[in-house]
């Protein structure tokens, strides 16, 4: 038994280390932050290409933790993408895929940028230390291209959910003070009829 549980959490384990990472398009390959989840992709005109040429783009959109991200892709015309995080971030370490024939660029929303010249290399490791990071866009002058690695630290205080057992116990304290008011009133409302005959 404990065997069969062991394998079973070591499944799941490599299953969401290697849910996404490098994905293939209709457009060609793009890479997204390994771990995220992605929420559509859809395949639109090429915006890159001349009008009636035929060809296509894919967009992929994708979510992760803190945030979400969109790319799109023309193959070998390039592509565009943008990572927003719900809550500002600090020491930021940003691993990309490029092309090594092609220019790989990124720049965040406090101006610290980067760029890969061209033929100078197809990966890397970029260290941004923020604070108040809260978007990078990214681009590449040909496909195969992305970021597929992201870490940071939350730089402000993350959004706090309720659990559900805290709204249980919420409601329960609600009703139990409504139930205590409704007393109360009947209860002024009696000794005020009976001390006036």
């Amino acid at each position: 038994m404990k065997l069969k549980l062991a394998v079973a959490f070591a499944v799941l384990l490599l299953a969401s280390a290697v849910r996404a990472d490098g994905i293939q398009t209709d457009a060609g390959l793009v890479y997204i932050p390994g771990g995220s989840t992605i929420t559509s992709i859809q395949d639109i005109p090429d915006p890159w290409a001349e009008t009636g040429s035929g060809l296509i783009a894919s967009v992929v959109d994708f979510t992760f933790a803190d945030g979400s991200g969109q790319i799109t892709t023309a193959g070998i015309y390039g592509e565009l993408g943008s990572i927003d995080f719900t809550t500002p971030v600090a020491d930021l370490v940003l691993n990309w895929d490029g092309n090594d024939s092609y220019a790989f660029w990124m720049l965040d929303n406090i101006g610290d940028c980067f760029c890969n010249p061209n033929n100078g290399g197809i990966s890397g490791t970029v260290n941004w230390s923020g604070p108040g990071i809260s978007s990078v866009g990214f681009g590449s002058g040909d496909g195969d291209a992305g970021i597929d690695s992201v870490t940071y630290a939350l730089d402000g205080p993350a959004p706090s959910v309720p659990e559900p057992s805290s709204l249980l116990l919420s409601g329960i304290g609600l009703a139990a003070l409504i139930g205590l008011a409704r007393r109360n009133r009947t209860n002024v409302g009696r000794s005020i009829r009976i001390s006036h005959p």
